[in-house]
């Protein structure tokens, strides 16, 4: 089984091949942490809050046009096919995936991915990504958690007032958290019942991705990210995404005994 996810970005093959072949362009986009050299042969794949680490084999390299990775029985490679002098068709190919493995959940990653990569490259070039985490449970199905997240009235349960639903890829979006906080910007991803991307500009263009994760069982694990470049993260921000979330998991505790 395979998954195949693209993406158009408007930055020059050459510059994006930083971003796929060396430890700091992985660090923009692929994993919160990357450590490792092309030449070593591996990066090493971190993510500090969840406690998780990834070593990421190369198994074979097209200087300036494919990388392949890999880890265990799977097979990732990381293609590049320029569309012109500031353009590049970016193409995620996930092979060596089971029947029994989420395919939805790779896809909505691998595109979640992308849009961070558009993000950093296009908008942060050569800038350090930092990621900050907010967790939360919920044993309901993926798809609902995705109408909380994308629509007027779920994102109104919890997360902020907004007039809109959330729409596709490249439409504008506008949500005030609280009276002091307010996010207005791009919608970079929305994966149709499973995660979104959005552009945060008061946070200086910024990402904040709304994630669903196994969690064991039929429970389903809630995660914000906020990525932030050349900046950190205000604490009022993060406390009120922490009672977001907090609010979102009592409102789908409740949905879920109904």
């Amino acid at each position: 089984m395979e998954v195949i996810v693209e993406r158009v970005i408007p930055v020059s093959s050459e510059s994006l091949w930083s971003y796929v072949s060396t430890s700091r362009g992985l660090s923009a986009w692929h994993a919160d942490q990357v450590h490792g050299e092309l030449s070593q042969g591996a990066f090493t794949a971190r993510y500090p809050t969840l406690g998780a680490e990834l070593i990421l084999r190369v198994e074979q390299v097209k200087v300036g046009e494919a990388i392949t990775l890999t880890a265990g029985a799977s097979r990732v490679e990381l293609a590049l096919a320029p569309l012109g002098a500031a353009s590049t068709l970016m193409r995620i190919t996930h092979r060596g995936l089971d029947q029994s493995d989420d395919l939805p959940g790779f896809r909505a990653s691998w595109a979640l991915a992308l849009a961070l990569l558009d993000l950093a490259a296009s908008r942060h070039p050569n800038t350090k990504r930092e990621v900050h985490w907010f967790f939360g449970r919920a044993d309901v199905p993926a798809e609902l958690i995705h109408y909380y997240f994308s629509t007027r009235l779920g994102l109104t349960e919890w997360l902020g007032t907004t007039d809109q639903d959330v729409g596709a890829n490249g439409s504008a979006i506008h949500l005030r958290l609280t009276s002091q906080i307010a996010l207005s910007g791009e919608v970079l991803c929305n994966e149709v019942g499973r995660d979104l991307c959005l552009i945060w500009s008061e946070l200086g263009d910024a990402a904040l991705v709304l994630r669903t994760l196994p969690a064991g069982g039929s429970e389903r694990k809630l995660a914000l990210a906020v990525s932030t470049f050349g900046r950190g993260l205000d604490k009022p921000i993060a406390t009120a995404l922490t009672t977001a979330l907090h609010r979102l998991q009592e409102r789908l505790r409740q949905v879920g005994k109904s």
